[in-house]
């Protein structure tokens, strides 16, 4: 099982949806999903997810993440995330720091920070208006251990109703990297609720493969 622990830790929320660019002032944001590792031999794990944010003010963003899985790492945070110089510019930069704990299975938890800095810019195109975005993430082990997170993200809205969202994952500490594609489309429901459908799948690994299913609602 090994392999499922860098594969599975990938799927971690990759915060496609949420950026550089602060949430609007009390303006909320949720989000749920579940995540499937498989392979031919059928189901291999899961990983269920929460997502929170919440515009405190205009520039300050708060929020939090919760990640439970039997197989691999659970992991609890939360976060504050302001913008560095004006948001109404081509180019956004935000800075984001998170403090919370990681479990192993079977230990006991650890703490953790999560410092991190964004960058987006949005654009119009033949799909429709859209977004590039990066996320440089460190995670902070109280124990010493330290890994990392670089995501890489192209969204386009093909429709006001409807997001098609393309990303590369990247995980890496001082034993192991992974590089994971997961792209997903997003619809709208009915009216904050929206419903996501993704898959995974990881280049160095061509026999597993992820599929994911989540709701989005924001308000």
């Amino acid at each position: 099982m090994r392999f499922l622990v860098p594969f599975l830790l990938l799927i971690l929320p990759a915060m496609a949806q949420a950026g550089a660019w602060p949430r609007d002032h009390r303006g909320v944001f949720v989000s749920a999903s579940r995540t499937y590792a498989l392979s031919s031999y059928g189901i291999l794990g899961d990983l269920t997810s929460a997502y929170a944010e919440y515009g405190l003010t205009p520039r300050l963003t708060i929020g939090a993440k919760l990640d439970r899985s039997d197989q691999v790492a659970s992991e609890t945070v939360a976060f504050a995330r302001i913008p560095l110089g004006r948001t109404d510019r081509r180019d956004v930069f935000a800075a984001q720091v998170g403090f919370g704990n990681v479990r192993q299975p079977g230990e006991a938890s650890v703490a953790i920070i999560q410092p991190a800095l964004l960058y987006g810019r949005g654009f119009d195109g033949w799909l429709g208006s859209g977004w590039i975005g990066a996320e440089v993430r460190a995670s902070i082990a109280a124990e010493g251990r330290i890994w990392g997170n670089l995501d890489l993200t192209v969204g386009f809205n093909p429709t006001e109703n409807s997001h098609l969202i393309f990303q590369v994952q990247t995980w890496m500490d001082e034993y192991n990297h992974t590089v994971t594609l997961a792209p997903s489309y997003v619809r709208r429901l009915w009216g904050p609720v929206k419903t996501e459908i993704g898959l995974l799948y990881d280049p160095a690994r061509p026999d597993y493969y992820g599929v994911k299913g989540g709701v989005w609602i924001e308000f």
